[in-house]
Formats: structure tokens, C-alpha cells, sequence
């Protein structure tokens, strides 16, 4: 049986009614070009996350350069 995986990165509500997207084991704002995944629309926030999980996945997997 393969242990369960777990993405590294979701979205929260910030209580402004904006998103962010943060890093899942520690709590922390993620960011992007050394820029803050902050005060975000859902939808913004929400590709964020695919694409930083996938990229993950990717480097997780070996399939990135």
C-alpha cells in the first residue's frame, strides 16, 4: 500500500475577503518570484495552488529540469 501524499500548498481566506496561498506544514505565506501569494481572488489563488503543487509533484517525481 502506498503511504498517503499530501500537496504541500492550499488557499485560506485572509478575513479581508481576499485568498492567500500558503505552505501547508508550517503555516507560512507562500511566494512567487519573492512575492507574497497575498490578498488574492479565489480563482487567482486557487491557480496558484494547482500550479505550485504541480510543480512539486514534478520535482517530487523528477520531471523537471
Amino acid at each position: 500500500m502506498k503511504p498517503r501524499f499530501h500537496f504541500p500548498y492550499g488557499m485560506r481566506e485572509d478575513g479581508l475577503g481576499t485568498w492567500e496561498v500558503y505552505e501547508i506544514l508550517n503555516g507560512e505565506v507562500a511566494t512567487l518570484n519573492d512575492e507574497p501569494l497575498t490578498m488574492l481572488l479565489i480563482g487567482e489563488a486557487n491557480d496558484a495552488v494547482e500550479i505550485l503543487n504541480k510543480h512539486y509533484l514534478a520535482r517530487r517525481e523528477g520531471t523537471t529540469h
